[in-house]
C-alpha cells in the first residue's frame, strides 16, 4: 500500500498527473481510504502519513476540497492525529490539511 501512495504522490506532483487525478476522483477516494485505514489500522502511522501528504499536495488544486472532506467525514481525523502525535514532521502536514479543510469551501 505504501508503494501505491508513493506512486500517487509522484503523479500528483506533476501538472498533467494532477489533472488526471482530478478527473478520476482521486481526492475523494484518497479521503475514503484515509478514513478506512484510520478505522481499521489506527497504529499504521507510515501509511496514514503518506495519505495525508498526498491530500496536502492535492488540496491547493482541488476547488471543492473542504466540501469533499466534510462529505467523507475526515474533519475530526486531523485533530485526533494532532493530539496523538509528538513528532514535528508529522504535525506540519496535519496542520496544513486542517488549514485546507477550513479555508476552502
Amino acid at each position: 500500500m505504501s508503494s501505491i501512495t508513493r506512486l500517487l504522490t509522484d503523479l500528483a506532483s506533476r501538472t498533467k498527473g494532477m489533472a488526471a487525478l482530478t478527473r478520476c476522483g482521486a481526492t475523494g477516494a484518497s479521503m475514503r481510504v484515509l478514513m478506512w485505514v484510520f478505522k481499521t489500522y489506527p497504529s499504521e502511522d507510515r501509511l496514514l502519513n503518506a495519505l495525508i501528504q498526498l491530500l496536502v499536495i492535492r488540496a491547493p488544486k482541488e476547488k471543492q476540497f473542504a466540501l469533499k472532506a466534510r462529505l467523507c467525514g475526515i474533519l475530526p481525523l486531523p485533530l485526533i492525529l494532532v493530539k496523538r502525535s509528538t513528532h514535528r514532521g508529522v504535525l506540519l502536514p496535519l496542520l496544513q490539511l486542517l488549514k485546507f479543510c477550513c479555508t476552502k469551501g
